[in-house]
């Protein structure tokens, strides 16, 4: 879908409209608080015509509480939606939400055309640069310590509230936590195993999560999991939170369990065959667990839906990993 095309009058009339109210007063108030600062939602109960521009976490929160987004941004990766939001989508029924091609940045007179009662970008990495612009079209909710870094919990009743939903927001997090503590119990294997996630790269090694203070990381600390001690030793690149691994020094990646994001068959293939990763303790005993995009996004960009989809799906093949 071409999310630039647009009637000539509609951006216009949709701007003029967004600035009339701006200054009376209906669009967001913001408080500075490091990097973005959060919001103060007016947003009346019974909005519906919203926008999510954070990924995954932005849209599953609306979804949670019942809103469909009128759009969101374009899957990454994947041909739709992931799996937790794609079913969130059907089960609600009506317009399935537009996808939006956020690559370079978001198509503001398009946006204000859709005409939106509020724009979620708690989750938008480019929300510093484009927040003002953002503001003129309608209310924002913004993060509070930066782009997917709020705990999720936070994100969904913040935006619950926002869309007037706040009690159904509160059940659906209970439903969450609920969901990690039952899969906790049912897998208490997991507890004090270490794991590496990684991901490879075309020039033959790998990109691993070096911090535990990444999101993966915190994520599979709640089932008791810890970052290998090796790969935390790593020092960080200019990716926060990740450090480049050579295939020569693949045997860093060993753990209890050894997670690798595969994008296709092709590039699976091609690190399996290498001596020095068939050779790892976890890939020998069958401690190694190859995820696909949907999956690794489930623990990168955790929400309210997305959390619940890995404590029923990912976890219990992390489990059956471990020997």
């Amino acid at each position: 879908m071409d999310n630039t095309s647009t009637r000539r009058s509609g951006p216009a009339a949709a701007m003029s409209r967004a600035r009339f109210l701006r200054g009376a007063g209906a669009l967001t108030t913001a408080f500075a608080l490091g990097a973005c600062g959060p919001a103060t939602s007016r947003t009346k109960p019974g909005t519906s015509r919203v926008i999510a521009l954070g990924y995954v976490k932005d849209t599953d929160a609306a979804l949670a509480v019942g809103v469909t987004p009128i759009a969101m941004p374009r899957p990454s990766g994947l041909r739709e939606p992931e799996p937790w939001t794609r079913a969130a989508i059907e089960s609600l029924g009506g317009s399935p939400p537009e996808y939006l091609n956020l690559d370079t940045e978001p198509p503001i007179e398009h946006l204000a055309a859709l005409r939106p009662d509020l724009i979620l970008a708690s989750g938008y990495y480019s929300i510093a640069r484009f927040r003002d612009r953002l503001a003129q079209v309608a209310e924002v909710v913004l993060p509070v310590t930066g782009p997917n870094t709020d705990p999720w919990q936070d994100t969904a009743l913040r935006i619950g509230r926002a869309l007037g939903r706040a009690a159904t927001a509160a059940q659906q997090v209970a439903e969450t936590e609920s969901a990690v503590r039952r899969a906790r119990a049912t897998y208490p294997r997991l507890a004090g195993r270490t794991f590496t996630y990684s991901s490879y790269t075309s020039t033959g090694g790998f990109w691993t999560k070096s911090s535990p203070d990444d999101l993966i990381a915190r994520g599979l600390a709640a089932y008791g999991m810890n970052l290998a001690p090796a790969v935390a030793r790593l020092p960080e690149s200019e990716v926060r939170g990740m450090s480049p691994v050579s295939g020569e020094l693949v045997d860093v990646l060993d753990a209890d369990v050894t997670i690798v994001l595969t994008r296709s068959e092709e590039e699976r293939r091609a690190y399996e065959s290498g001596p020095l990763f068939a050779g790892l303790g976890s890939v020998r005993r069958g401690s190694y667990l190859p995820i696909g995009p949907a999956d690794g996004n489930a623990l990168a960009f955790p929400s309210v839906l997305s959390v619940r989809y890995a404590a029923g799906d990912v976890i219990p093949r992390l489990a059956a990993a471990i020997r």
